[in-house]
């Protein structure tokens, strides 16, 4: 009975705490990781940092949303099988019934003009979160000197725009070498989309269950997707399109929920809504064949290495896109003075747990 409960307990733990990062989580898959990174590691302790920086690879491993990935991950890791389902689910809901109010906002006025100067503040605040989980995940990925040297070239290849997958890949197989030669030393939006019934539901599944079981790296690279799928395909056109991603970038959560924007234009909310599960499905079938994976890597020597080579690789991934975030939001005195306060304040906060 007692063990009943505590699985009872812990589910709802992890849904409302998914819940409300669904509802934080605005700046990208760097400032989700970061949330995460301070409410489950930092606050909840229910996994250690690098347990936290094994299943961050692991999500990159795979195609679809990182983030989303990680929650769901994240979700397992404290209530089994019914927190993967569910807390992931609620961490996606919040952007799935902020876009679907949007949309339906959308259609009505065409003019949503005023939300990105209510988001100015807030994504400076999230960017002191990203900075200080940068500085915890780094302590626990670069564990040798000579990782150093890994994620400087990995944030090399990434400025010179390879693929993330492939930045992994190389991260793990020069961190693995290096251990085997250290082993033997030491032995504004216009009118949008089409009218309702324009697409039939079981193909705006399928379009979209293919993006989510086709696309790796970046959200942004959905984009290229929903271009072949939908724009050359003739049901929208690119301005469209960008008007889609626009909505996407504007609320908290994965920016796949652009396909909940994108369903209900077409075919209204049983639309968004058979849109937004087919874009993660994929998301949640491959977790749940990859949650037990993470801990054999582990396990081995030799791919306990490699996987040290990958935190690395994904921790230049995240540094990579906080600089370009940072670019982004260091343009006015004020973000730069709510950043360093958020910084200092969060900081403060940290010690006071520790």
């Amino acid at each position: 009975m007692n063990t009943e409960f505590k699985e009872k307990s812990h589910l709802r733990e992890v849904i409302l705490l998914f819940f409300k990062l669904g509802l934080m989580s605005y700046g990208g898959p760097a400032a989700h990781t970061a949330l995460m990174q301070e409410e489950i590691v930092t606050k909840r302790k229910w996994v250690t940092q690098e347990r936290f920086l094994d299943l961050l690879s692991a999500s990159h491993l795979i195609p679809g949303p990182n983030s989303t990935e990680l929650a769901i991950q994240l979700s397992y890791e404290r209530a089994g099988w019914p927190g993967l389902f569910l807390g992931g689910s609620a961490f996606i809901l919040p952007a799935f019934l902020l876009v679907l109010l949007l949309a339906n906002l959308y259609k009505t006025y065409s003019d949503l003009s005023f939300i990105p100067s209510l988001l100015a503040g807030m994504q400076a605040v999230i960017f002191a979160i990203i900075l200080q989980a940068l500085l915890k995940l780094g302590k626990s990925a670069l564990k040798k000197p000579v990782l150093y040297i890994v994620l400087a070239m990995a944030l090399l290849a990434r400025y010179f725009g390879l693929n993330e997958i492939v930045i992994l890949a190389i991260s793990g197989t020069l961190t693995y070498l290096i251990g085997k030669v250290d082993s033997a030393r030491s032995t504004a939006l216009p009118a949008l989309l089409m009218s309702a019934g324009s697409i039939g539901l079981g193909e705006l599944f399928l379009r979209f269950f293919k993006i989510g079981a086709l696309l790796y790296g970046s959200g942004y690279v959905l984009i290229a997707y929903l271009q072949s799928e939908l724009v050359q395909t003739g049901y929208l056109n690119s301005a469209q399109l960008l008007d889609a991603v626009t909505i996407g970038q504007l609320t908290p959560g994965p920016l796949f929920t652009t396909a909940t924007f994108v369903g209900y234009q077409l075919a209204g909310t049983l639309g968004a809504t058979v849109a937004t599960i087919g874009i993660f499905l994929p998301s949640f079938l491959l977790v749940a064949l990859l949650v037990k994976i993470t801990d054999k890597l582990r396990k081995s020597a030799v791919l306990s290495l490699v996987l040290d080579g990958i935190n690395v690789g994904s921790l230049a991934l995240m540094v990579f896109t906080s600089i370009l975030l940072g670019a982004n939001i260091f343009v006015r005195p004020l973000s730069i003075g709510i950043t360093i306060v958020s910084f200092l304040l969060l900081e403060q906060i940290g010690r006071a747990h520790v």
